[in-house]
């Protein structure tokens, strides 16, 4: 018996190893939260999986929901670093959940946890008897943005006041959470904790992408699409559908490919571990994978566009040689006799004059250069799109596609508001790149070379299209505005506590 029994035993104590190796990778990314978190969701999920069959999907999910809606305030309320990671997850899948159950008011769940999360601030900042903001140049840009967009109340051109409060709530909020986040990064543990949660969200929603693109779509999903015949026309093009996975739109799920794909890539360099690096690189293939799915032809000038900033800030030569071959290559792919759709709708990404929407886009973009240089505050927040259609539908600006940020930001917050928001990205882009070159240690420069290449990427590809205001995406851009800042302070606690430590 005993000849039988000791396999067993080395059986166990090789799984014992396994877990305890998973275990120190989860501790080391900062995931053990993340995962006790994503185990108890599961978890709940199953409990109520019975029900499916008698009440329907929607009753199982909305159970799910109450189950963990206490858990999860008192997790945002006292615990900063988890709440933000719950807030990013939850704008990844926001969209997707709403397909399935219905116009829930999902979004004012988010709303409601950051103000959770800013009353926990406010009790940590009163316990440590320190309550500062704006203690770097983003913070003080990022402020003085906010109160340009507060005084628009003021702006007499404007035709709604519900249309700004709308708006400006959503503007608040999100600047309230670069702060919250600011004040969570306490640690390089939770610098790994966000990225590696962003990464593997990201992920997630790369493979159900694929999974949309080589099984099809879910019945929710297809009803969705064709609800509405303009949804239908957008996704459904040159005889395919695009993929959008959870979020609104291919567009959206094409940009978060680009910009997670790149920020891997970027981290690949860095002085890790073989294994992380080969995660890494795995994920790089299916974030690219994912963004030929979606179709979106902005994104694919996106990666072109982040390499050559990388091999610009990196000056490593085999970078700036990989470049190369890359720019040789793409043009060889644009230049050559299409094969298929795909490959049609990647040289229409390099040849925007031979593209019919790009041609309205700056005929529409020409029409309203004389509007916004006559009005220097411009046409109110809220004055274009959603709620310019629904609060003042007989306007101009409301059936105005801006199709661009900028463009959205010009009309409705006039030439100062756009003159204010692009020194806000300047000035965020120009600290990031003073602290990467004055940044000594390794591990942190390389996040910041990450970071500094998505925000590269996402101030790009808001030229084109409205990139930073949508789900996702406006959670991630104001993760990497915090790291931009805290990165550097970062390198400047380890270095003090290294002093400290050989004394």
């Amino acid at each position: 018996m005993k000849g039988f029994n000791l396999p067993v035993i080395q059986d166990t104590d090789r799984a014992k190893n396994l877990l305890a190796s998973f275990r120190n990778f989860l501790d080391e990314k900062g995931l053990l939260d993340f995962t006790t978190f994503a185990l108890a969701l599961a978890m709940s999920a199953a409990a109520v999986y019975p029900m499916y069959g008698e009440l329907g999907y929607k009753a199982g999910l909305l159970v799910i929901i109450g189950i963990l809606a206490f858990p999860i305030i008192f997790i945002c309320l006292f615990n900063l670093q988890m709440g933000v990671v719950i807030v990013l997850g939850l704008s990844f899948v926001l969209l997707g959940i709403k397909r399935f159950l219905g116009d829930v008011p999902i979004g004012t769940a988010m709303d409601g946890l950051i103000s959770v999360m800013l009353a926990g601030l406010f009790i940590k900042l009163v316990l440590e008897r320190k309550i500062v903001f704006g203690s770097n140049p983003v913070s003080i840009m990022l402020l003085l943005w906010f109160f340009y967009n507060f005084l628009q109340v003021l702006n007499p051109y404007a035709e709604s006041r519900e249309a700004w409060m709308y708006t400006v709530r959503g503007i608040g909020f999100f600047i309230v959470l670069y702060f919250i986040i600011t004040k969570a990064i306490t640690s390089v543990k939770v610098v790994k904790m966000l990225v590696w949660s962003w990464l593997i969200m990201a992920i997630i929603a790369a493979l159900y992408g694929l999974k949309q693109e080589y099984f099809g779509f879910f019945q929710a999903e297809t009803i969705w699409i064709n609800a509405d015949q303009e949804r239908f026309n957008l996704l459904f093009i040159h005889g395919r559908f695009r993929k959008f996975s959870f979020f609104s739109d291919p567009m959206v799920f094409g940009f978060v490919c680009a910009y997670t794909g790149m920020m891997c890539l970027a981290l690949m360099i860095g002085k890790f571990k073989p294994l992380t690096k080969i995660i890494l690189g795995g994920f790089f293939i299916i974030f690219m994978m994912a963004m030929f799915a979606s179709g979106t032809r902005s994104a694919f000038v996106m990666i072109p566009a982040g390499i050559a900033f990388f091999a610009l800030i990196t000056f490593k030569r085999w970078i700036v040689i990989s470049a190369i071959a890359g720019f040789i290559l793409l043009v060889i792919v644009v230049l050559m006799p299409t094969v298929n759709n795909a490959h049609f709708r990647v040289k229409t990404a390099f040849q925007p004059q031979t593209d019919d929407s790009y041609q309205v886009r700056a005929k529409n973009q020409k029409r309203i250069q004389p509007f916004i240089q006559q009005h220097p505050m411009g046409g109110g927040l809220g004055s274009v799109g959603v709620w310019g259609k629904k609060f003042t539908p007989h306007s101009m600006l409301a059936n105005f596609p801006p199709d661009s940020g900028y463009m959205r930001v010009a009309v409705e917050a006039g030439w100062i508001g756009l003159g204010l928001y692009l020194s806000m990205l300047f000035v965020a882009m120009k600290t990031g790149i003073q602290n990467y070159f004055r940044m000594k240690d390794p591990e942190l420069r390389s996040y910041m070379l990450a970071t500094l290449i998505t925000f590269f990427i996402l101030i790009l590809a808001n030229f084109p299209q409205e990139a930073i205001i949508q789900l996702p995406t406006n959670v991630i851009f104001f993760i990497v505005m915090a790291l931009l800042t805290k990165l550097k302070t970062l390198e400047e606690e380890r270095i003090l506590e290294t002093n400290v430590a050989r004394q």
